[in-house]
């Protein structure tokens, strides 16, 4: 516990430019765009999540780098599915939310002010 408290000061001192579901591949998958820059996607490790994998890293990078942080799915924010995950359909998920974000919010064009795919745009 006396970790987890500095790991989440830490990530919340980063709050995301946005944070927001995307329908991907017949599931609602959460995802979170921080900073502003090149874009670089973070995929979190099994059985964890963005906090979980990046809180240390996410202020970092994202002083310079336009991050971006898919949930897969039966992670994090990410709803559990039936059947099992495989590799292969996580890499589908991960390519598709990638293209939804970047077609709905692309560098440079008012991120800061934008919501991800399903949700309002200001």
């Amino acid at each position: 516990m006396k970790i987890a408290l500095p790991l989440l000061a830490l990530f919340l001192a980063s709050p995301p430019v946005f944070a927001e579901y995307a329908d991907i591949n017949g599931v609602r998958m959460y995802y979170e765009v921080h900073g502003e820059g090149r874009p670089t996607v973070l995929l979190h490790g099994g059985s964890d999540s963005i906090v979980g994998s990046f809180a240390k890293q996410l202020p970092e990078f994202s002083r310079s780098r336009r991050v971006i942080a898919p949930e897969q799915r039966g992670h994090g924010h990410t709803a559990d599915t039936e059947g099992p995950l495989s590799y292969g359909q996580m890499a589908e998920d991960t390519a598709a939310s990638i293209r939804a974000i970047h077609s709905c919010c692309p560098p440079g064009r008012g991120q800061r002010r934008q919501r991800g795919p399903g949700g309002q745009h200001e």
